[in-house]
């Protein structure tokens, strides 16, 4: 929780074994990144480089430090309107707006785009990084120039373009924050490009979002955002621009609206004097047509049809793939099980990328090619580039490690419960199924669910929970969740409670005829009778899908929880799950903890949901006292109990709480704060809520 490991869990979750690391450049890191990428591309340590920045100081923890800071160093707007505060270029710019973000991009060689089919979207012609030495937030603007001049050198000398052509046909992607002019970056860009360009600088398109979005910090937004105009030819205006500033003259200043432009640089500075530059030039689609901003993909992108299709086919397994837009998330429509194995994964290559290249693919994924990208010798002519890559499609998802789905599961070990004989694993995929969305013929029971699925290590305890509340076992504060890692120590786990069950295990069916499922709800409760063992399979991966929403007969019996599932032991779920028990609250899907903070209004929770259980004015007060009126009773009955005296929900829910906590009662007081005060954390409170849903 301390490291910087963001880039290294998102290599394992997608399986990218090649260069992997994070770069800090400040509020110039998305540059830098950018630059990095495009190093490794032209040096041959990979193919294709995912860019991912981002950055959010804007945190209830983070944000009273950083922004008294910002307020110290006379940084920080602090006007109550934004038309007031956000002013780039503005004589009247006075201080910034603290923003956060996330933004992604792909950049890889042209002729891996190539080998799909695909255009690209435009082409990095060159990058620079560097550090003025200068001072921790000001700006060298002598520096700055002479970085921009050694870029634009660089960009004139490789592709055989003048400056002068590039300035008449160029976008400059802003950096100024709308701070004050002293040390700024509106002088320093100003002085930066009219050094350059000289009399064609008047020439150049000058663009700036921070008005729009506030200082994101160290996001690459305005690198996203340069691909997307260049795509478009659609730029923004300057937000709020009213007053020339005499020191800065007159710029040309997007008014909003389409430009014709085909090149864009693109300024980055962050504290500490760190500088990041890239010039890019954008690749016309095979029809040499722009698409508006709401029509945007990557069909028009696809300059060989026959590629493209054959790359598809190549990565999903399927003779004919279709695509299809779920959620924002490019993918192949599910046919099935392949008939062809997909292409393996490259040991070397980012498998998934997150594109920004259409509104409609903002999280396309891809099955990487499957050349190592070592075996690929760079192109000599054009120069090698590194472009930001076009959408790509996403074959329904399939572990790397997976084996041909079949239609018989593996052997189990001794004892274990078997797919055959037990009809808990096809429940189970139904019920992962259901929550995920996945069908249940595309997952295979060895799928990895954190590393292959993408489940989050939130649900297992809630599962446990789920699975108690089935079989009517009793909770058991010494259990070690890592002892029962797979879906078939789930399993057994039922039964080591319920051995009884284990001895109603019915006759495993005969090879290759599947158990007919029961049609009969299961029963639950006091004086219910006991499931089958067979039954008791059905249902914790019943419980197991419904808690993590992948389809029951992707799950196989020896997956493991943690490490294959991502379900992780925090008892956040488990405290839910006691207290929907306690009261027979059905689960809510969109419950925000955070909307729950105290112990009162824990208790408000249990109202909400059973307000048949709160108990009336009249009854929580022996009677108004001299001065009281009714409403004042019935206001304070409505704001929630102030104690558990004559209160049972109130005695429910502290009894609870303190078994989850090993607070006395007697210490729990009703403002108390859960997590500022008691120090429980937000799985801690799930389980919380978990167990007071079930107590009504």
């Amino acid at each position: 929780q301390v490291l910087s490991m963001g880039h290294s869990q998102f290599a394992e979750y997608i399986g990218a074994r090649g260069p992997n690391t994070a770069v800090n450049g400040a509020c110039a890191t998305g540059m830098q990144a950018m630059a990095v990428a495009r190093d490794w591309i032209e040096t041959g340590r990979c193919r294709r480089v995912i860019v991912i920045t981002a950055d959010d100081i804007t945190t209830d923890a983070m944000f009273p430090w950083w922004a008294s800071g910002f307020l110290a160093s006379g940084a920080a707007a602090t006007d109550a309107r934004v038309e007031d505060a956000a002013l780039p270029f503005d004589r009247r710019r006075h201080g910034l707006i603290i923003g956060m973000g996330g933004a992604g991009l792909v950049l890889e060689d042209v002729a891996v785009a190539a080998e799909r089919g695909l255009q690209p979207i435009c082409e990095v012609m060159g990058t620079v990084v560097a550090n003025s030495a200068f001072h921790g937030s000001r700006l060298d603007m002598d520096h700055i120039t002479d970085v921009m001049e050694s870029l634009v050198a660089q960009v004139e000398h490789r592709w055989g373009v003048s400056r002068q052509d590039l300035a008449r046909q160029m976008l400059f992607v802003s950096h100024e924050t709308y701070t004050p002019a002293r040390g700024g970056s509106a002088g320093a860009e100003v002085r930066a490009l009219r050094s350059v360009f000289g009399a064609d600088a008047d020439a150049v398109v000058v663009a700036n979002t921070k008005g729009f979005t506030g200082h994101p910090m160290g996001v690459g937004i305005e690198e996203s955002l340069t691909v997307k105009m260049l795509e478009t030819g659609v730029i923004p205006p300057v937000a709020n621009y009213r007053e020339v500033d005499p020191e800065l003259g007159t710029l040309n200043l997007s008014r909003g609206g389409s430009y014709p432009v085909q090149y864009a640089l693109r300024l980055g500075a962050g504290f500490g004097s760190q500088i990041g530059m890239s010039i890019l030039r954008w690749t016309p689609p095979p029809d040499g047509a722009r698409r508006s901003p709401s029509d945007l993909g990557y069909q028009h992108r696809i300059a060989d049809q026959a590629a493209w299709t054959t790359w598809l086919s190549r990565v999903s397994g399927y003779p004919a793939p279709e695509l299809e837009t779920v959620h924002r998330t490019l993918r192949v429509k599910d046919q099935g099980p392949p008939a062809v194995r997909p292409a393996p994964r490259a040991a070397t290559m980012m498998g998934v990328a997150p594109s920004v290249a259409g509104r409609d693919d903002a999280r396309a994924t891809v099955v990487p090619a499957d050349r190592p990208p070592a075996a690929a010798p760079a192109p000599t002519a054009p120069p090698p580039s590194a472009t930001p890559a076009p959408p790509q499609a996403q074959p329904a998802p399939a572990a790397p490690s997976a084996p041909e789905p079949t239609t018989m599961p593996p052997a189990p070990a001794p004892g274990e419960p078997t797919a055959a004989s037990d009809a808990v694993s096809r429940r189970v995929l139904e019920i992962v199924s259901e929550q995920t969305g996945y069908p249940p013929d595309m997952l295979a029971l060895d799928l990895d669910l954190e590393a292959d699925l993408g489940i989050d290590t939130v649900k297992q305890a809630e599962m446990f929970a789920a699975i108690r509340a089935e079989y009517d076992i009793e909770r058991d504060d010494n259990l070690a969740l890592r002892d029962y890692p797979t879906l078939a120590r789930a399993i057994e786990f039922v039964f080591e409670k319920r051995p009884d069950l284990e001895a109603a295990a019915p006759a495993a069916a005969p090879a290759g005829q599947p158990e007919a499922p029961s049609t009969a709800p299961a029963e639950s409760g006091p004086g219910a009778p006991a499931p089958a063992a067979g039954s008791v399979a059905v249902r914790v991966l019943e419980i197991v899908s419904e808690q993590t929403g992948y389809p029951p007969d992707m799950l196989e019996l020896d997956l493991d929880l943690e490490a294959d599932l991502g379900i992780d032991t925090v008892k956040q779920a488990e405290m839910f799950a006691a207290i929907r028990g306690a009261y027979d609250i059905e689960r809510d899907e969109n419950l925000a903890l955070r909307d729950y903070p105290t112990l009162a209004r824990a208790i408000e929770f249990v109202y909400e949901k059973q307000p048949d259980l709160r108990p009336s004015a009249a009854a929580e007060a022996p009677g108004p006292a001299t001065g009281d009126t009714p409403e004042s009773a019935h206001t304070e009955a409505a704001e929630g109990p102030s104690s558990a005296d004559g209160d049972p929900v109130a005695r429910t829910v502290l009894e609870i709480i303190a078994e989850q906590t090993g607070y006395p009662p007697d210490m729990l007081e009703m403002d108390l704060d859960l997590e500022a005060d008691l120090g429980i954390d937000t799985v801690k409170q799930a389980e919380m809520f978990a167990a007071i849903r079930g107590a009504y």
